[in-house]
């Protein structure tokens, strides 16, 4: 039987966040994955843009560590296994040059409450994207299979064995809240959310045309979702 308190507060959080989530499915960068025609090039950009958020977003998660609710399975740090695919890519000679993204986050975040809310919150996020590795990381691999044969697939192989924790995640997130603690739990998620969306909006160069065409929502106001 699903709890009816945790289900509606896992729900206004994907409803709070819903703006953010379709952002952030319509970036270039992460749409051209599931592409017939990706290229090395494409993907490594991509690769990059995901290493430079997850830099910042597991900085600002390793900061609220103490705040990580007892009974939730430790979180799986991605950063490590992006650093070694990069490495490995980096060192091929079909493989693009990588250069920095200076701009990737000069978008200033807003501060957030060291409390276990802003914690899940972050991890919403990053435990989120998990579902659909399986799925995406076939698509990758069918279309550049040399990733794998160069040991330059970690990312995606992590991905898949962290998709385990996502239950658990949600059910931390559902227990009953009060609207301070919801406040707190939708900031983190949107925290999260604006870095990747930064970050993989600078890596295909779209940055500016994307702040342009259309303002990020701020975690002061509640975003629109799709129906």
């Amino acid at each position: 039987m699903i709890d009816t308190a945790c289900s509606s507060a896992h729900n206004l959080l994907r409803k709070r966040t819903a703006s953010w989530h379709s952002r952030l499915d319509r970036l270039p960068a992460l749409r051209v994955l599931m592409r017939p025609e990706l290229s090395l090039a494409a993907y490594t950009r991509a690769l990059f843009g995901l290493l430079q958020a997850h830099a910042q977003v597991e900085r600002r998660l390793d900061g609220l560590a103490a705040d990580c609710p007892p009974g939730l399975p430790p979180y799986r740090p991605r950063l490590p296994a992006l650093q070694l695919d990069v490495q490995r890519l980096g060192a091929t000679a079909t493989a693009p040059p990588l250069e920095p993204l200076a701009d990737a986050h000069s978008r200033e975040q807003p501060p957030l409450p060291a409390t276990p809310a802003s914690y899940l919150g972050v991890r919403y996020v990053l435990e989120g994207a998990t579902q659909g590795a399986t799925i995406l990381s076939a698509a990758v691999a069918r279309r550049l299979p040399q990733l794998v044969a160069s040991g330059a697939f970690n990312y995606w192989e992590l991905q898949k064995t962290a998709a385990s924790d996502w239950e658990a995640l949600t059910q931390h997130i559902g227990a009953p809240r009060d609207d301070r603690e919801l406040a707190a739990l939708t900031a983190g998620a949107q925290y999260a959310y604006g870095c990747f969306i930064d970050s993989l909006s600078a890596s295909s160069g779209d940055r500016a045309q994307h702040a342009r065409r259309e303002p990020l929502p701020t975690a002061g106001r509640r975003p629109s979702h799709p129906s």
